[in-house]
């Protein structure tokens, strides 16, 4: 008997849509969605429900539009979140409840933009959590802009004083 798969695709973008107000924070606000969004460089869904069918061939595909519409999963063999990008921006909640919602043999794998199939456990979990944080936080862009305005000074006086400035 071959095992019941159930390929889950969200688009957590379309999920909600940031209003077009005048707000200045709103708009800043709007900007930093953006530059998240195409910082994580989504796939499209034709793309994921090719890559899925092409890896579980014969398995049921599902667009979700929230993250809350998901189906009843206690009667799948394995559940595969269709992640847009590399590692899931906007699927915490769904995550959740798919750990919640399944019976306890099920196994829960993910199936990313990149190409890469694997299994979500907790291990698995928190890197990804944490990887989500430093996306989301752009705490490297941060550390290097304030490195580089420390060190610009310096740099500035060496220069200055070996003749280059």
């Amino acid at each position: 008997m071959q095992p019941k798969i159930i390929g889950l695709y969200y688009d957590p973008n379309s999920d909600t849509p940031l209003k077009k107000t005048t707000s200045i924070f709103q708009k800043i606000l709007r900007k930093y969605h953006t530059a998240i969004q195409w910082r994580s460089n989504p796939r499209p869904e034709d793309y994921m429900r090719l890559l899925f069918e092409s890896q579980c061939e014969g398995s049921e595909f599902i667009s979700l539009k929230t993250s809350s519409d998901t189906p009843d999963l206690k009667d799948y063999d394995q559940v595969i979140l269709l992640y847009p990008d590399s590692i899931g921006l906007g699927f915490s909640k769904l995550e959740k409840h798919c750990l919640t919602n399944t019976s306890n043999g099920t196994d829960i794998m993910a199936l990313n933009g990149r190409k890469r199939l694997f299994k979500l456990d907790t291990k698995t979990l928190y890197r990804l959590r944490f990887k989500r944080f430093i996306e989301r936080s752009l705490l490297p862009e941060l550390l290097f802009m304030a490195v580089f305005i420390i060190i610009t000074p310096f740099l500035w006086a060496i220069d200055s004083l070996r003749g280059r400035a």
